[in-house]
């Protein structure tokens, strides 16, 4: 080496050093090379908001280039624009169809178990957290069995919950989701949403009114003093008084109140009893009329009672997986987002899981997959939990990387259309955004989020991100609306 070496080596090093420190800091200067607008940040101070709450970032699609950057990368509470990953996950990882199925196996006594109709032995049946399992797919799957021979089951029906690894509840009282059956928790066994529906239904003539529940399960007791008058319509749900009482195995609503005739017919969803339970009493029912007998009862068994290479004797599969990806965004069902996301979980650990080991096979996934997306922290995958995290820069990533893949026409037709259908049916519906958006949207009690695409009054496509966390942010969805607006309209200043 020559005496000029050392010196040489040493300059070179403190040039390539001060390279990599300024390119260290170019994301940062990028990020707010497009700042919040001044009319936004005076809006978010009238509302007592501070800057630091909120995370906006949006792009347009076919160039790439930045309309927007504010705290771009600072990951907050997302509400329900976290099913955007959950979808996009499903989307990415799952087969096509079906997503979800519930088997049904002969776990018989001897050799010959099935004979003249009867079978001697135990009817197991295998769920897997299908959501779209409903009372007509069991009425389906009965009329299946009667016919194929098994008319009378001298032993039990054993619920085999061992395909979905769901933390139990403990809540011993029902679950605490009365009024909100979408976010039922995951089951591997969930009928109809675990939801009943009270149906208040004027007589013809106005003679009275009944009141039933769909389905009428036996565990279900319906008491009604209701009333009615011939009064104008002011509110349905008003005129009614619900308590819900009972247990995860039995319950009882009670209805009161004085109905208008003139409100119509009126329904209203409730969830009541286990998942568990009220499967049972869906299937039981099913299979008595269409003709069946079961002389046992209805256990769970935790345990796998058959191995995966047994085919089962009959299958319910699952509604489609765009279906259910449409569900979830476009209705922003938690509970089918749950279920989704666990499934995911399942198939990218190869064995049932529970939230805790879906959260951390989804997190390595999207590290070896979508990096430019994180960070990403998901528990429920429906929105739910108050330690669900991604920053708006994250979302428009991963909007990005839908809009390129195979399954974007799938994924973007699933997302609400503004001012047309979904959850921002009612929003901007006077204004040019109105039709011309495809978004999913966020309300918890401290966020709020508005994420998707939409189409620019100069003809291009925008892919934004709003997320804000506050105790005020409920009274900022109007401001997330005018940004929006603005976004459409082409946001060339900041003034």
């Amino acid at each position: 080496m020559s005496p000029t070496a050392g010196p040489r080596k040493r300059a070179l090093l403190f040039v390539v050093a001060a390279l990599l420190s300024g390119l260290g800091a170019m994301p940062a200067c990028a990020q707010d090379s497009m700042p919040m607008p001044d009319w936004f940040a005076r809006e978010l101070g009238r509302l007592q908001i501070p800057a630091d709450a909120v995370s906006l970032y949006a792009r347009d699609l076919p160039s790439g280039a930045e309309i927007l950057s504010h705290n771009a990368q600072t990951a907050l509470r997302p509400a329900s624009t976290i099913k955007l990953v959950t979808t996009l996950l499903a989307l990415e990882v799952l087969a096509d169809e079906p997503v979800f199925r519930t088997d049904f196996h002969l776990l018989g006594r001897g050799r010959r178990a099935l004979r003249n109709g009867q079978l001697d032995g135990d009817l197991l049946v295998r769920g897997a957290g299908d959501p779209t399992l409903d009372s007509a797919k069991l009425e389906a799957v009965a009329r299946r069995l009667v016919k194929r021979g098994v008319r009378v089951i001298d032993g039990d029906i054993v619920l085999d919950t061992s395909n979905q690894a769901a933390a139990p509840n403990d809540d011993p009282r029902f679950f605490a989701e009365i009024e909100a059956p979408f976010s039922a928790p995951p089951s591997p066994f969930t009928v109809n949403g675990k939801a009943v529906t009270l149906v208040v239904k004027p007589a013809a003539r106005g003679e009275g009114i009944s009141v039933t529940l769909e389905p009428d399960l036996p565990s279900v007791k319906l008491e009604s003093s209701l009333g009615f008058s011939r009064r104008e319509c002011g509110s349905a749900r008003e005129a009614i008084t619900l308590d819900v009482q009972g247990s995860a195995e039995q319950a009882t609503v009670r209805v009161s109140g004085i109905y208008p005739l003139a409100c119509g017919e009126y329904r209203r969803s409730i969830s009541v009893l286990s998942a568990e339970r009220y499967f049972a009493d869906a299937f039981l029912l099913a299979y008595e009329k269409a003709g069946g007998f079961v002389s046992g009862s209805v256990r769970s068994d935790p345990r796998r009672r058959v191995s995966a290479r047994m085919r089962p004797f009959e299958t319910i599969a699952s509604s489609p997986l765009p279906d259910i990806v449409r569900e979830v965004n476009k209705q922003s069902n938690n509970l089918w987002a749950q279920q989704l996301f666990l499934r995911v979980g399942t198939q990218l650990a190869h064995k049932p899981v529970e939230s805790t080991v879906a959260s951390t096979s989804v997190d390595t996934w999207m590290r070896e997959n979508l990096p430019q997306a994180l960070p990403v922290t998901m528990e429920t995958g429906a929105g739910l939990s108050a330690n669900e995290r991604i920053s708006a820069r994250g979302l428009v990533e991963l909007l990005d990387h839908a809009a390129r893949a195979k399954y974007a026409e799938v994924f973007f037709d699933s997302l609400s259309i503004v001012g047309v259908d979904g959850t921002a049916a009612a929003r901007m519906r006077d204004t040019p955004v109105a039709g011309n958006a495809r978004v999913k949207t966020g309300t918890v009690s401290d966020a709020r989020g508005l994420a998707g695409r939409l189409q620019s009054a100069g003809g291009s496509t925008v892919l934004f991100a709003i997320l804000i966390n506050h105790p005020r942010a409920g009274l900022a969805t109007g401001l997330i609306d005018r940004l929006t607006e603005r976004l459409q309209a082409g946001l060339t200043q900041h003034r």
